[in-house]
């Protein structure tokens, strides 16, 4: 049975083989089961295999190939189209620059930047001599989910301000881990 061959070589792929090794095998999948003269349930499993493969091994594809077989998302078969798409899925998580500009998802915010302008806004309250005990109400917590971050869009960040962000995400973390969802802040 085919799609047992394409299930084995998908499980024989790891990390530790090299991704040209890998190349061919992938080229191979793609002529022979990824193409218009194919049927539409073998042709999903081929993106099927090919997906499992990258999932493995993500180096295993060139950009343009990708690319080729991206194009299957407006295929007419369900089965197809769902496969492109969870292509385009996992190479939006592992490798979005392999991708065409318009299959890559655009970031509208930086998560966390909140726990970043907190911090900064605290810092220049310190240094002007002001000192809170505790910035978190319910009110605060309101107003905060209401106004967006402002810090991303006027500033550029910095490594460094990258950084601290995610150093103030594991204090957050861990301070929810061991506070729970409830907490006051105070100034560090």
């Amino acid at each position: 049975d085919v799609t047992m061959v394409l299930v084995i070589i998908a499980q024989a792929s790891h990390g530790l083989i090299p991704p040209d090794v890998l190349e061919p095998v992938i080229k191979a999948i793609t002529n022979n089961f990824v193409s218009d003269h194919c049927s539409n349930g073998v042709m999903a499993a081929g993106l099927n295999a090919i997906r499992e493969i990258c999932v493995r091994q993500p180096l295993a594809i060139d950009a343009t190939l990708l690319q080729d077989l991206t194009e299957y998302r407006s295929d007419r078969d369900k089965s197809v189209m769902m496969a492109a798409r969870s292509l385009i899925g996992l190479f939006r998580e592992i490798n979005p620059e392999l991708l065409k500009r318009k299959d890559r998802i655009i970031a509208d915010k930086v998560e966390g930047i909140e726990l970043l302008e907190e911090y900064k806004q605290k810092m220049q309250e310190v240094e002007n001599g002001w000192e809170i005990l505790s910035n978190s109400t319910s009110e605060d917590d309101d107003e905060a989910e209401k106004k967006p971050s402002t810090l991303a869009m006027t500033n550029l960040l910095t490594p460094a301000d990258f950084a601290k962000l995610n150093e103030l995400k594991m204090e957050h973390k861990a301070e929810l881990m061991v506070n729970g969802s409830k907490r006051k802040r105070s100034i560090v």
